[in-house]
């Protein structure tokens, strides 16, 4: 399959390639290779680019560098820092990607997100409470539930051998004939 039959769309992707770079503005950026995972365009690579501008907020209330960020975490950016990346890369986690046709025809990353539409984990979150009140939440539930955690179900004990002089089980005679009685040099079953 060649790039340019890549259709616009979502799809799921890895980072492969990344580096520093400045954009028309002069500000830093990063562009990267992402590979699709997951599609009948696995395998093949687009170019994308994670800003960090902090002036303008979108209807989310969040600016480019608080998206890049959230989607560098979801790729499993080690020590949670821009600054360790040089040292340890940025990780491979999957990552969604809105693919677009660029003006000569070929697909590029338009946007780069966590994974799931840029909710946490994979999962859409409106607003995540506040601490406190995922705490008082917590403390609410433990108390509608007894205040404890449900007890484990006993367990039956181990059989105990029997034990013919307190010190050590009693031993079973052994068989005389049959499964496990000793063998003699003739033939012990009759025809």
């Amino acid at each position: 399959m060649d790039i340019k039959d890549v259709k616009a769309g979502t799809y799921s992707a890895r980072p492969t390639l990344f580096a520093w770079d400045t954009d028309k503005n002069g500000e830093v950026c990063m562009p990267m290779m992402l590979e699709l995972c997951d599609c009948d365009y696995a395998g093949i690579q687009v170019e994308g680019r994670l800003y960090f501008d902090t002036e303008r907020v979108d209807k989310s209330g969040k600016t480019a560098a608080d998206r890049s960020m959230e989607t560098l975490r979801a790729i499993g950016l080690p020590g949670g820092t821009l600054e360790s990346i040089d040292e340890h890369g940025i990780g491979n986690g999957l990552v969604s990607v809105v693919v677009g046709i660029n003006a000569a025809g070929y697909p590029v990353a338009k946007f780069i997100n966590p994974p799931g539409g840029g909710g946490r984990n994979g999962v859409k979150v409106f607003e995540a409470p506040a601490p406190d009140a995922k705490a008082a939440f917590f403390a609410k539930m433990r108390a509608l539930s007894g205040g404890t955690a449900p007890a484990p179900r006993p367990q039956a004990p181990a059989p105990t051998p029997a034990r013919a002089n307190g010190n050590a089980p009693a031993q079973r005679p052994a068989p005389t004939t049959g499964f496990g009685a000793p063998v003699s040099g003739e033939d012990d079953i009759p025809f």
